[in-house]
């Protein structure tokens, strides 16, 4: 009975346990099932996937489960969809559904979104600025300490954008971006030294700033951050706070175009038309223009009706020029909507339609006249131009003078708040004679104080009235010491400029090793006048070896740019069969 006992127990005991276990493995499943049905009620299996594909640069597969994701409501893929439509990524860039998924996250409270939908507001490739809901959306994406936003209300201190003009206060949230990681915020920061924005002029610090904003983006990319590369890809080409280096950013430009970003063809494009390689390869060009542009990319289609209505090196053609900068225009892009204007008025390869010109001239004025309406000084000084153009339709020289008004008397307000730039500016408009009467004299007076201050586009305004021997400003000397600090800071004009005085002594003893080393320098801008400059050299052998293979390249090169005695030398040299 004992015996019988025990192995009756153990029996009972055994289907306890076996029970037991099989309530627990069927809780665990039961969760596991809750807790997948979750995951995917929310989205996050759908992110978890579209994040894989995007990190792998396999885009058009992260759009298809980010759409999954945002379409039950997860903020994160409302996001991330709203930034691959803005840069073109796996689908083409459309503005609207950009602006639709950032605002339905940043309603959400999604930081990224608020600040993304903020940089839409203020002015994103020329779609209407609304700086007070720029301003708020950056708050409160800055209230979650997100680093960018936090940049972008120095922004707007910066520059007096729905707030007052305060250089400090910008300052002050730029250095916090920075601490946070922002690459963006160090290159504010290296602006501001450059052109003396409530700073002294340090140039030192602006290359030092610079320097470590390439680091974060170097970072982000081999993290596989796309922004990073197009930003690196752009400071390379345009030399900021570097040395122009054309084939790192072409680098960036062939991954960006390996993974179908519109900016990437747009760059090789640029690239290419301006044989920023050596040479000009036209077709090439042509080609990587019309991809970004079928993708949607605005200023793509803009630079593509040029390229074909110029017809420079290819079949020019008017009524495709003007199909892309219709496109151009229909995507906020303000420069398309003014060449429309002319053409339509000019009767440019189309018939005369002054209301098609009146039409788009409406639409420059429009987008103008909002912006300067809420702060903005540049577009003052652009409707200033826009009405003081005789050969435009809204010709209007009262509203020229009082928007150039509206321009000087803002550009006085920022001297009073210590900014040098704005001295260079005031400079400009006595020198040009903008909504007053032209006054050299006043104009050299501000040139020097920018100059004094370090400023170094003054330095090359005031090198060149110091240079012009028909001046009676002129002073070689001086002239020669002030183009050398521009040339020093990177600016290409001036680089070139050096390079003469130096080739022709002026102010210095000829020295035309100097008049090679600097107009090369200016050539890897493309700058124009350079491009003739080393083209003569390397024809006629002037501090060269003679080649001719390389001046046609060069006089080519400039003549695209429309240097007129570039085009006739590359000319002569074809009937002569040099080349």
């Amino acid at each position: 009975m004992i015996n019988n006992g025990i192995a009756e127990t153990s029996i009972v005991e055994n289907k306890k346990k076996r029970s037991m276990g099989k309530f627990i493995i069927g809780t665990a499943l039961v969760l596991i099932i809750i807790a997948l049905g979750f995951l995917f009620f929310t989205g996050k299996a759908f992110m978890f996937i579209a994040d894989g594909y995007s990190k792998a640069h396999k885009f058009p597969e992260s759009v298809l489960y980010y759409e999954k994701a945002a379409s039950l409501g997860n903020s994160k893929a409302q996001t991330r969809l709203g930034m691959l439509y803005e840069l073109g990524a796996g689908v083409d860039v459309d503005i609207e559904k950009t602006l639709k998924f950032y605002t339905e996250a940043a309603n959400k409270g999604d930081a990224e979104a608020q600040n993304r939908l903020g940089d839409i507001y203020d002015g994103y490739e020329g779609y209407p600025v609304d700086y007070k809901k720029a301003f708020q959306l950056f708050s409160k994406a800055a209230d979650r300490n997100y680093p960018d936003a936090i940049m972008n209300l120095g922004w707007m201190y910066l520059n007096g954008y729905s707030v007052d003009l305060d250089y400090n206060k910008a300052k002050e949230l730029f250095e916090q971006a920075a601490k946070k990681g922002s690459a963006a915020a160090y290159c504010q920061l290296g602006d501001m030294y450059l052109e003396g924005r409530g700073v002294q002029i340090d140039l030192k610090k602006y290359r030092e700033y610079y320097s470590e904003a390439i680091k974060i983006y170097e970072k982000q990319v081999s993290d596989g951050d796309v922004e990073a590369e197009i930003n690196l890809s752009n400071i390379y080409l345009g030399g900021n706070g570097v040395d122009i280096d054309n084939a790192k950013a072409k680098g960036y430009f062939d991954e960006l175009m390996k993974m179908g970003i519109p900016a990437g063809y747009k760059g090789l494009a640029f690239y290419n038309y301006q044989g920023r390689g050596g040479n000009v390869d036209l077709q090439k060009a042509v080609e990587l223009y019309t991809a970004a542009a079928d993708k949607g990319d605005s200023e793509a289609q803009y630079s593509m009706a040029n390229v074909l209505f110029d017809g420079k090196g290819i079949e020019k053609d008017i009524n495709k020029a003007i199909d892309f900068y219709k496109k151009a225009a229909d995507n906020y892009n303000v420069l398309a909507c003014k060449k429309l204007a002319a053409i339509y008025l000019k009767g440019e390869g189309v018939v005369k339609d002054s209301t098609l010109a009146e039409k788009y001239e409406k639409q420059v004025v429009d987008f103008y006249t909002r912006s300067a309406e809420q702060g903005n000084a540049d577009s003052m000084y652009q409707l200033g131009i826009f009405y003081g153009t005789k050969e435009n339709l809204l010709y209007d020289s009262k509203k020229s003078a009082e928007y150039y008004k509206k321009y000087t008397e803002q550009c006085n307000m920022q001297i009073q708040k210590g900014s040098v730039e704005a001295i260079n500016k005031m400079a400009v408009i006595y020198d040009k004679g903008l909504g007053t009467t032209a006054d050299i004299q006043k104009a050299v007076v501000y040139y020097k104080q920018a100059a004094d201050k370090g400023h170094y586009i003054a330095s090359k305004n005031l090198a060149y009235k110091y240079t012009d021997a028909g001046s009676k400003f002129y002073n070689p000397t001086l002239g020669f010491k002030l183009m050398k600090y521009a040339a020093e800071c990177g600016n290409a004009d001036a680089m070139n400029r050096f390079g003469v005085l130096n080739y022709k002594g002026e102010g210095t003893e000829s020295n035309t090793a100097e008049f090679i080393k600097w107009i090369s320098k200016a050539t890897d801008a493309s700058d124009a006048n350079a491009l003739y400059n080393l083209g003569q050299a390397y024809y006629y052998g002037v501090g060269v070896e003679k080649d001719v293979i390389k001046s046609s390249n060069l006089l080519e090169r400039a003549a695209n740019f429309g240097n007129k005695d570039a085009e006739k030398l590359y000319s002569d040299m074809k009937n002569k069969g040099e080349i």
